[in-house]
């Protein structure tokens, strides 16, 4: 009988104890870093709102419209900033062409700086594709070392 009590006191403890660190995880963890990621996705809807407008400027993308973004770190793991964006566009270029156009309008990107001169963008397109008129991609902010990792792979993944 002391053996069966003994042993349910370890079962109870451990299934406290789980969700005791589960609770605090979540609030310690998974909470701050959700905001750090929303804070970033901001700041990253904002330069990509402007690139898209530099983007439209070209007289082959005739119409460009915001459909949605989305935080892709639950696809890639923790730390990884990516972002997905989603635009409807009316462009009579190739898939190459309007990559080729959205990334050097993403090198000339300059951010403005309040109190400084204006810096270069952390952003790099990590995966682009166009189905229909539903133009898809990805974009990485290359300010920590697991998105810098992540683009790396995803860079080794593209040369094979």
């Amino acid at each position: 009988m002391l053996n069966v009590r003994i042993i349910l006191e370890i079962i109870i403890g451990t299934i406290v104890a789980t969700f005791i660190y589960s609770f605090l995880h979540y609030l310690f963890v998974t909470i701050p870093e959700r905001n750090h990621q929303l804070q970033v996705k901001s700041t990253v809807d904002d330069q990509i709102s402007m690139l898209m407008k530099k983007v439209k400027q070209n007289g082959e993308v005739k119409g460009l419209y915001f459909n949605s973004s989305k935080v892709l770190t639950n696809v890639w793991g923790r730390g990884v900033m990516v972002f997905e964006y989603e635009f409807r566009v009316e462009t009579t270029l190739k898939i190459n062409q309007l990559r080729s156009l959205t990334e050097l309008e993403l090198l000339n990107l300059k951010i403005p700086q309040a109190e400084s001169d204006d810096i270069e963008t952390n952003l790099i397109i990590t995966d682009f594709w166009l189905n229909k008129n539903q133009l898809v991609f990805d974009v990485a902010n290359r300010t920590n070392s697991a998105t810098q990792e992540y683009v790396k792979d995803i860079i080794k993944m593209d040369r094979k």
